[in-house]
């Protein structure tokens, strides 16, 4: 089979060629400034040539921490063309039945870390989630993410 992106003129497509466009591969991104802990970690990510897609959950478990200062923020799991700008969505749950909107965005050294918006104002501005915005994370609180950006 040809590697996925290496595909030149005359090339021969089969279907195995075209079955593993697409193909979900998990991994295991290297985090700051939090603790995973007892907690659980599902990320997955699938290129079609410079095309990434990323999705994930990270689930709080009672030893599991984020910093006290500043956003927690995670390695991409391929390089990204791009060191600036927002990256995609995040949700995070409470699961006392409160959920928030925020979102993923680039820090100058190529990993994320993650916001979330404020609308107490006129217009919403940004803020950065920690241990306790948009609140105070425990056992079981998740938060989720989708993300599409370009391969470096």
């Amino acid at each position: 089979m040809t590697a996925l992106g290496d595909f030149s003129s005359g090339d021969v497509l089969t279907a195995a060629d075209m079955n593993a466009i697409g193909t979900w591969t998990a991994y295991t991104p290297t985090v700051y400034n939090m603790v995973i802990g007892n907690g659980t970690v599902d990320f997955k990510y699938a290129q079609i040539n410079k095309v990434v897609h990323l999705r994930g959950v990270f689930t709080m478990g009672s030893t599991s921490t984020f910093g006290t200062t500043g956003s927690p923020f995670f390695s991409l799991p391929i390089a990204s063309a791009y060191l600036q700008g927002v990256l995609g969505h995040a949700d995070y749950i409470d699961t006392t039945g409160t959920d928030y909107v925020g979102y993923i965005t680039f820090r100058n050294s190529g990993t994320t870390y993650f916001g979330i918006s404020n609308v107490a104002s006129t217009y919403p501005t940004r803020g950065l989630m920690n241990n306790v915005v948009p609140f105070t994370w425990a056992t079981g609180d998740y938060l989720a993410i989708s993300a599409t950006y370009e391969a470096a």
